[in-house]
């Protein structure tokens, strides 16, 4: 690894020495965090590849959307933590970009478990309208041209923004609320088809063991190259992730500690948890599953069946948040699930 590197355009270069950076090491790329930057580059850290070599016509893509006037990136910057300045090496070589840092926001991951969800305060409501959040994050990268491939839980971000505010009809009373923001990150294994622009790439970066898509598992089980990355992959992928969030277990993993081949056999075969409900999950997820209410678990298991390929609904997930109901037991459900899953009784 380099022991510095030179970020900017031009003849506009600030050297930035990296050994006595904060760093945190990634699947394919180095993070180094700010602390001793110069001032106009506070909240922002350095991603340096750590094998440009292995990279470089993803480097050349993103190279020219950063050079390019038409700015790309700049409307997708409020989804995801877009590249905002190259990184150059000794040899004036492209080996990486700065981008916003995002060190105090939480992982969906943490979602994925309930004690991650109750330790960063997103209850069943706050789930709903963080999912909406992302729905509307992918909409705006797809609408510029990027297809994200690696989307998976550890891949998104949020923070909760704490918001005040007064009832118009008696101004002195004051209320509060929050809402959420979101990020998608690892921006540079996304594929990139800007023909206007004069820039096409496309990326097989996946995450293999956390989103995997039935396209590459048939390709992989006929020893296919991968296919490349459409919207309709990053739609299933978020189906599964909304899946995860809201009952806790991945749609398609039956036990904690079963062999990935056997959570293929269900992906190609469209044996989702909704399709074992009644039969094997009763016990595991039963409850938690059928709290979704049918019209958003039903939809969602069409998305992970395949049936539905277009941009979700994102006004679905919106509803879902805003008609949530608590039973006397303690356990919430969507009011449309009318009988609560867990007690029997009325919502």
């Amino acid at each position: 690894m380099p022991k510095y590197v030179w970020i900017g355009n031009g003849d506009q270069k600030t050297r930035i020495d990296l050994a006595p950076l904060a760093y945190k090491e990634g699947g394919q790329g180095t993070v180094y965090l700010s602390g001793l930057f110069p001032i106009e580059m506070i909240n922002t850290c350095i991603k340096v590849i750590n094998k440009p070599e292995d990279f470089a016509v993803q480097m050349e893509a993103i190279t020219k959307m950063l050079e390019h006037p038409a700015q790309p990136y700049e409307r997708a910057k409020h989804a995801a933590a877009v590249p905002l300045e190259l990184v150059w090496d000794e040899n004036k070589k492209a080996i990486g970009y700065t981008m916003e840092e995002l060190r105090s926001w939480h992982g969906f991951h943490e979602l994925t478990t309930v004690e991650g969800s109750e330790s960063t305060e997103v209850d069943l409501r706050a789930a709903g309208l963080l999912l909406a959040a992302l729905s509307r994050a992918i909409r705006t990268i797809h609408g510029q041209g990027f297809v994200i491939g690696d989307l998976n839980p550890s891949n998104v971000l949020f923070k909760h923004i704490p918001l005040r505010y007064f009832d118009p009809p008696d101004a002195s009373i004051e209320h509060s609320t929050v809402e959420f923001q979101v990020r998608v990150i690892d921006v540079d294994s996304w594929s990139i088809h800007r023909p206007d622009l004069g820039i096409e790439y496309s990326s097989h970066v996946l995450d293999r063991g956390v989103i995997y898509h039935p396209d590459i598992i048939q390709a992989d089980k006929e020893g296919k190259p991968w296919p490349h990355f459409t919207p309709d992959h990053d739609w299933w992928a978020f189906a599964c992730i909304c899946w995860w969030v809201l009952t806790k277990h991945d749609p398609y993993q039956w036990g904690k500690h079963e062999a990935i081949k056997n959570k293929e056999k269900r992906i190609l075969k469209n044996l989702t948890a909704n399709s074992a409900v009644a039969v094997r999950l009763g016990f595991i997820s039963g409850s938690a599953v059928q709290a979704l209410g049918p019209k958003l678990r039903f939809y969602l298991d069409r998305c992970l069946k395949g049936k539905e390929k277009r941009p979700f609904p994102t006004k679905m997930l919106e509803d879902f948040a805003d008609n949530l109901r608590t039973c006397a037991c303690g356990f919430t459900a969507h009011a449309s699930a009318v009988i609560c899953p867990k007690c029997a009784q009325l919502l």
